[in-house]
């Protein structure tokens, strides 16, 4: 092996360690959380990269002025959301697991223009109040509705429909099509995709609000049956 690659890999090893301490924390956290409360983490795993990248490819980071991310939990869709949002573009994140909201502030809790908060969805129009935030391009989220108790679902559907610009679009995933109907009672599916490269397989849903005046295009698909 030449000296100046073994040198590099001697001075990385350390560094890439750390990652994969980091990585493996995240997904002992995940683990724990979810034996502790599993009707609100839902999941043994966190999200993959996969399920991600699939997550946040409807966004136009390049418009975007808000974002909020309701249940990031450990953080998954969060590093994408802050890797390609813009300069002017606030990070809104709302999570009711304080686990993950310790973990949330000490990875992002520095950064400009990013809030974390320690606080149900269904609360997102008084957040939206507090900070003064007019417009709110995109709402993603990693709740999952199959196994919350139904009315929660139903008020955070709710809020989210009345936060989301005229213009916005609501982006979650859930493990199955049990809830399909709930969702949309109050949203327009525009596109859904499936992500298998995770743990469990996931659809991808992306929804505009249901509201009298935006009458003048039908964007709704057809929902797979696999």
């Amino acid at each position: 092996m030449p000296e100046n690659q073994s040198l590099f890999r001697r001075l990385t090893a350390p560094m890439s360690a750390l990652f994969q301490f980091d990585f493996i924390q995240s997904k002992l956290l995940f683990a724990r959380q979810f034996l502790l409360t599993p009707r609100t983490v839902g999941a043994i795993a966190p999200s993959s990269r996969f399920l991600a990248r699939k997550m946040v490819k409807q966004i136009d980071f390049t418009s975007a002025r808000c974002i909020v991310e309701i249940g990031p939990g450990t953080g998954v869709f969060t590093e994408l959301l802050i890797k390609r949002r813009s300069d002017h573009c606030q990070i809104i994140l709302i999570e009711t697991n304080e686990e993950f909201v310790r973990q949330l502030n000490d990875k992002y809790g520095h950064l400009d223009n990013v809030q974390i908060i320690h606080d149900s969805g269904e609360k997102i129009n008084l957040y939206k109040m507090k900070y003064g935030i007019e417009h709110i391009d995109y709402i993603v989220s990693g709740i999952p509705f199959s196994s919350l108790p139904a009315q929660v679902s139903t008020n955070i559907l709710a809020t989210v429909n009345k936060a989301l610009a005229a213009d916005g679009r609501f982006i979650l995933f859930q493990y199955s099509l049990m809830k399909i109907k709930t969702i949309t009672a109050w949203f327009d599916i525009t596109f859904i995709e499936r992500s298998w490269a995770n743990l469990p397989p996931a659809y991808v849903f992306t929804c505009r609000s249901k509201r009298p005046q935006e009458t003048t295009r039908n964007e709704s698909v057809e929902l797979p049956i696999d």
